[in-house]
């Protein structure tokens, strides 16, 4: 193979979308992509025969060759999402280093090429067909490692219980609720759990500000949160999920679950969970109105959730210019929330599991509701530099569409006689973190239980927290 053709295979290589090898897509959207793909490996290697100034030429191959494997070995989830938060103290904006990362390879290849010209293209070729082979092989990226399994049996239950996680939701009486907005929803909260004889806590608080630590504590009845943080969950080896739940008290009490869960915590690892479902970006087809659903958005979020620094840079892009929403979570789960209360109600109503369990990343940031309770992708965009009373108020709108979706949700399963008989514990794992607290008790959460067949609406002012509260309701049930 002469030098030239070993460099159109680096081509090759490094401009072939491997991360469609890792995802279901259907038939039509691989042609789209493998089509699309040709046609820039076919412009590419026309536009090389007429670049005369070698220089040139070793500086877009450079820039080739870099893209191809960032592409393979997705290189901001291995070296910029590793250090996210300790990258963003020192670059604020967290596509600064990945850009810098880019241009710092690609000036390594292109001196390489200046230094020992052809004589580094083989070697290139060895590295490139190397990480190649093992992108196609690994399958560690594979749509098929997100938690997902049904081993549920035909029995029976008639004693069920669901838990409700609202993740980052303020409660109440927190600071937001003075906002006008806030007023609406403290009013309209009172009377969703007032309709529904919910036991409704005004001042219920959580003592972290962190879901890992707060949740480790909560379902282990221990509020040493620095204890059950570090002993009840580690770091997950999936590339799909972030902590691995390994103790949970609270599963130890039920015998069929089901669990409906985020990327961010895995508590399918529990030999009591029957059924898992992690929300799954490659393939979900339901959205709130407003959201961008097309096959455009879904492949630019596949090249993203690859973990390439150019997936990741293209994918920002289309979003700020509109082109496209995000599929992947939290902006498709929230985009989605309906359609996962869909399935919430399915595995009630097949009276499977004594606890369906479910834990969305909603109304957790970045922002995405509007005042319709429909999706708007613009919302997320650089929500993070919207100033504290913007803030409050988009976090408001989305406490607003929460209690909505939830009273539509209820609504169904009374419709279909599945109410009375559920018991519910209904609560937030921490506030909306817009404005920190002095101490540990002023992080204000929502918390609300009802018991089965329950007749009354209570509304108890006391002071107490999550943990405390948690465990108490959960006695009542069992």
């Amino acid at each position: 193979m002469s030098n030239i053709n070993i460099l159109k295979f680096c081509y090759f290589i490094s401009l072939f979308p491997i991360w469609i090898l890792k995802s279901n897509l259907s038939i039509i959207e691989i042609t789209i992509v493998v089509v699309f793909f040709f046609l820039i490996y076919l412009i590419t290697i026309l536009f090389f025969y007429k670049i005369q100034n070698k220089y040139i030429f070793y500086l877009i191959s450079s820039l080739i060759i870099i893209f191809g494997i960032d592409n393979i070995l997705g290189l901001w989830s291995g070296l910029i999402g590793a250090y996210k938060y300790k990258l963003l103290d020192i670059f604020t904006i967290i596509y600064i280093p990945g850009v810098l990362l880019l241009i710092f390879l690609s000036a390594i290849i292109f001196l390489l090429f200046i230094k020992f010209q052809e004589a580094v293209y083989k070697p290139i070729f060895v590295f490139m067909i190397t990480i190649f082979l093992f992108g196609v092989i690994d399958n560690t990226k594979s749509y098929k490692k997100i938690p997902s399994y049904d081993r549920s049996n035909n029995n029976i239950l008639n004693n069920q219980t669901l838990i409700f996680i609202l993740d980052e939701m303020s409660g109440i009486n927190s600071q937001e609720s003075i906002e006008e907005k806030g007023s609406e929803f403290k009013s309209k909260s009172i009377d969703f759990f007032k309709k529904n004889k919910f036991h409704f806590y005004t001042n219920s608080f959580s003592r972290s500000l962190n879901s890992i630590s707060s949740l480790s504590g909560v379902f282990n009845h221990n509020d040493n949160f620095d204890y059950t943080r570090k002993n009840f969950t580690k770091p997950s080896n999936n590339y799909f999920v972030e902590y691995d739940f390994l103790t949970n008290k609270t599963f130890d009490r039920f015998k069929n679950i089901s669990v409906h869960q985020n990327i961010h915590i895995n508590y399918c690892k529990h030999q009591n969970v029957k059924k898992c479902n992690q929300y799954d970006p490659f393939s979900q087809n339901i959205f709130l109105k407003g959201f961008k659903n097309s096959k455009f958005s879904k492949l630019i979020s596949m090249w993203q959730i690859h973990g390439s620094i150019s997936g990741r840079l293209i994918w920002r892009l289309f979003r700020q210019l509109r082109f496209t929403d995000s599929s992947l979570e939290p902006e498709g789960q929230k985009a989605s929330f309906n359609s996962l209360l869909e399935k919430v109600e399915n595995d009630i109503s097949s009276k499977k599991f004594d606890l369906v369990f479910v834990h969305p990343l909603v109304p957790h940031r970045p922002y995405g509701l509007d005042h319709n309770c429909n999706y708007d992708g613009s919302l997320a965009n650089l929500n993070i530099y919207f100033d504290k009373n913007k803030k409050i108020t988009q976090h408001n709108i989305e406490r607003l569409c929460m209690i909505s979706f939830l009273e539509n949700f209820l609504s169904k399963l009374k419709k279909n006689n599945l109410f009375n008989n559920l018991n519910i514990i209904l609560f937030s794992d921490h506030d909306g973190r817009i404005i920190r607290p002095k101490t540990n008790e002023e992080n204000p959460i929502i918390f609300a239980f009802k018991k089965k067949n329950s007749k009354v609406f209570i509304e108890d002012k006391r002071k107490i927290d999550l943990v405390s509260i948690f465990e108490k309701h959960l006695l009542d049930i069992k």
